[in-house]
This record gives C-alpha cells, sequence and structure tokens, in this order.
C-alpha cells in the first residue's frame, strides 16, 4: 500500500513540475520578444549574451543599450569639447 502511495504522489509531483516547466518556458519566450536597446530599437542577434549590454539606470525602467549603441555618446561628448 505504501508503494502505491508513493507512486501516487511522485506522478503529481512529476505533473506539477511538467507543468510549471512548460509555463515558465513560454514566460521566458515573450520575454526574450520584448528585450530591445532602447537607442537603436535593435533586438539582440541569435546567440548573442545580453549580458555585455548597459543597462540606463537613469529612467524608472529597466533601459538596455547594445554594445553598438553604449559607445556612442561618449564618442559624441568628447568630440564638442
Amino acid at each position: 500500500m505504501a508503494s502505491f502511495a508513493r507512486k501516487l504522489k511522485r506522478k503529481k509531483f512529476v505533473a506539477t513540475r511538467k507543468q510549471f516547466m512548460k509555463h515558465f518556458k513560454e514566460t521566458m519566450k515573450n520575454f526574450k520578444k520584448q528585450v530591445k536597446c532602447s537607442m537603436c530599437d535593435r533586438s539582440p542577434h541569435p546567440g548573442e549574451n545580453i549580458d555585455d549590454w548597459h543597462i540606463d539606470k537613469e529612467s524608472s525602467n529597466i533601459d538596455l543599450i547594445c554594445t553598438d549603441c553604449c559607445g556612442v555618446p561618449n564618442e559624441r561628448a568628447e568630440d564638442d569639447v
């Protein structure tokens, strides 16, 4: 009888984990579609790591700036001086 209860408990656990992972993957897929550069509206290239992107902390939202646009404002500021 104990093995039957264990089997039911394990089956419930596996079903719950499967449902969670399915929901998690769907949520992450939608999140990845929303990630883009706040300056040029470029989405990350396939396989590109957004950990290298700059995070703009001036606004209340999290704004990501790609590595291509990250150096542009600094170069313009140096040219004006």
